[in-house]
């Protein structure tokens, strides 16, 4: 079966994801910069993030203020990723994107990952599974890594709001897994990342981001 992620248009993940109604992709950009800055000062010049479920390269306008040295991106969605390319030409020295499937693609995305200082997973567990997710940790060989989180809470108990363009993600919501705070924590306690930071961001129609920060023990 064909990943849904694969079907969707760049323009229309932008219509949605930055309607009033929704603005993630307003609220996205902020804390990818706030994750950035989790690598200290003096060793981003030759660090290396992480981004996993790029879209289309939102947050990556930080990457030279912050002083990142290199990038990486992975995505399942080759338009997203051509996206990324086009938009963000000053980075494309230090930016590396890879097409791969995070539910199937374990061991390879492993691999690339064991060069990163940080890795950033915003909005994506739900999208490929805890359990998936949780296999690529365990693969990691944990040196000083860094690994951030987003999550969203809907206590109004409606997952995807209104904007004109949320039917485009009508396949994808029937995949979607309901995340556990909690299973996350354990889960990544459990692989020998402990949870450092929680931070709460407010989200329009009541809509909550957690953005939850592990390190490696």
């Amino acid at each position: 079966m064909s990943n849904a992620w694969k079907n969707i248009k760049p323009d229309d993940y932008d219509a949605h994801m930055s309607h009033p109604n929704v603005a993630q992709i307003q609220m996205l950009s902020r804390i990818i910069k706030e994750q950035f800055e989790l690598i200290p000062l003096e060793r981003r010049s030759f660090s290396c993030a992480a981004i996993l479920g790029i879209t289309n390269g939102n947050g990556l306008e930080h990457v030279n203020p912050c002083g990142i040295g290199k990038v990486i991106g992975i995505d399942i969605n080759s338009e997203f990723l051509n996206e990324s390319r086009v938009r963000y030409p000053d980075v494309e020295s230090k930016l590396e994107l890879f097409q791969l499937d995070l539910m199937n693609d374990i061991f390879k995305t492993a691999e690339i990952l064991s060069q990163c200082d940080l890795i950033i997973a915003n909005l994506l567990i739900k999208h490929i599974h805890l359990n998936n997710f949780i296999k690529i940790i365990s693969a990691l060989p944990k040196h000083r890594q860094t690994v951030s989180c987003v999550i969203q809470v809907n206590p109004d108990g409606i997952a995807v709001s209104h904007s004109g363009f949320e039917h485009v993600f009508d396949e994808i919501a029937k995949l979607r897994e309901e995340e556990s705070e909690d299973l996350i924590t354990q889960s990544m306690n459990e692989n020998g990342f402990i949870l450092t930071n929680r931070l709460l961001y407010d989200l329009p129609n009541g809509k909550l981001f957690i953005r939850l920060d592990y390190s490696a023990e």
